[in-house]
């Protein structure tokens, strides 16, 4: 919970670019604050932490510990500091990052990952466990990941592929693409943007997608077994499913896919709903 320098676990100031590595000494997260830049994230096998930081001389590079993290700040006087970080760290740590403007790019961390800003594109690969991303004004793409997913942004498109676990995303003004997915609960809202979602149904798994201005298209594998309820306001609604004996009233469509199991809710204002086979419109 002190201010310690690196060779004795303390604190690091310094006024030239940045490359030092430190044991990680019990501590299972990092924690970063920079104003603008970038912050690249690696792992590897060793109990050890390297920061490398390229930065201007008047701009310092602060490393503390406190409990369990350890904490990075770029500072400049009574101004933010800017800083392109790349940081290795041991598998199982989890990364925060919080900042204004900056792009964050993300791979193979065991932990939580959570980082928000104004702008700045975000990228993820290979997480296991909680992963929140907020971008007013940035792309976020999210790769290879499973555990509880959390998404808010606006402006740009969000990109999913192979993801598990639980998923909520809150989008507005940007198209929400999600392929190869094994999650097994998704809820998604959109607001402007469209929403496409590709891969299994579990069947016990709970499935929400509500888009107001935009349409909703839900591509899954022959043999799926779901519970389903469309409902379009001033939208049309396309069922390509082979034997579906549906319910139909006007703009609302009910109807079971299999045996039934997994719940499929989808509602869009001014949007229209397509539900296919998987493999057809090219995914």
């Amino acid at each position: 919970m002190g201010i310690m320098t690196v060779g004795l676990l303390a604190m690091l100031a310094v006024a030239q670019d940045t490359d030092t590595t430190f044991a990680a000494a019990g501590a299972r997260h990092i924690e970063v604050s920079n104003a603008a830049g970038t912050v690249q994230v690696r792992t590897w096998d060793r109990d050890a932490v390297r920061v490398r930081a390229a930065h201007s001389r008047r701009t310092e590079i602060e490393i503390r510990r406190r409990e369990d993290t350890w904490r990075l700040s770029t500072d400049r006087g009574i101004t933010a500091g800017i800083a392109d970080y790349e940081l290795t760290v041991p598998r199982g740590f989890g990364v925060t990052v919080d900042g204004m403007y900056f792009t964050l790019d993300v791979e193979g961390v065991g932990g939580p990952v959570e980082a928000q800003s104004i702008e700045g594109a975000m990228r993820v690969v290979g997480a296991r466990g909680v992963v929140e991303l907020h971008a007013i004004n940035g792309r976020i793409t999210l790769e290879d990941t499973e555990g509880t997913i959390k998404l808010g942004g606006a402006a740009e498109r969000m990109d999913l592929r192979d993801v598990g676990g639980e998923v909520t995303i809150e989008s507005i003004g940007g198209d929400v693409q999600m392929t190869e997915m094994s999650a097994s609960k998704v809820d998604v809202s959109s607001v402007g943007g469209d929403i496409r979602y590709s891969g299994a149904l579990a069947d016990a798994g709970e499935y929400v997608f509500t888009s107001h201005g935009g349409s909703v298209t839900v591509a899954v594998p022959e043999g799926t077994n779901a519970d389903v309820w469309a409902a379009s306001v001033m939208g049309e609604i396309d069922i390509g499913m082979t034997g579906v004996d549906e319910r139909a009233e006007r703009g609302r469509r009910q109807f079971t896919l299999g045996r039934g199991g997994a719940d499929l809710e989808i509602e869009t204002f001014g949007g229209r709903i397509t539900i296919r086979p998987l493999g057809e419109g090219g995914r």
